[in-house]
């Protein structure tokens, strides 16, 4: 008995090569995605079978991408800069990518807020009864 494969037509066998092609193409794109790469894209004709899955695991692609540049954007910020305010912008993102750049930002104001308080608690603590924590609160090197 003949293999299906040897049974079709040659543009039958074609189509379907270029079909196991574009699949692959679209897989190489997702793992490289899973695996924290976001310059794989995926452009098919309109027409093509696989244009929606294409052009759904690009957007994909695309919102990771633009999810990790926000929050290395906010975390240089705030770590290089200082700029405890700085927050990032959840209406870039759609879903549930909004709803992780407000709770990274929640995070932010009670980090800021903790920092606030426990500047406040030592300046507190270095005008009162603690003359050695004073001395070291007072000192450029502390």
């Amino acid at each position: 008995m003949e293999h299906s494969e040897d049974m079709l037509s040659l543009p039958a066998q074609r189509t379907r090569s270029r079909a196991a092609a574009d699949v692959e193409r679209i897989a190489r794109a997702l793992e490289a995605a899973a695996n924290g790469d976001f310059a794989a894209h995926v452009r098919l004709e309109p027409g093509h079978p696989f244009a929606r899955i294409a052009s759904a695991a690009d957007r994909l692609i695309a919102r990771n991408l633009r999810l990790a540049r926000e929050l290395t954007r906010v975390c240089r910020r705030v770590a290089l800069d200082g700029r405890l305010s700085e927050r990032a912008n959840p209406s870039l993102l759609p879903g549930r990518y909004r709803d992780a750049l407000s709770a990274f930002n929640e995070l932010l104001d009670q980090l800021a807020w903790q920092a606030g308080e426990t500047g406040a608690v030592c300046r507190s603590s270095c005008r009162t009864a603690l003359p050695c924590a004073a001395r070291r609160c007072a000192s450029p090197a502390a």
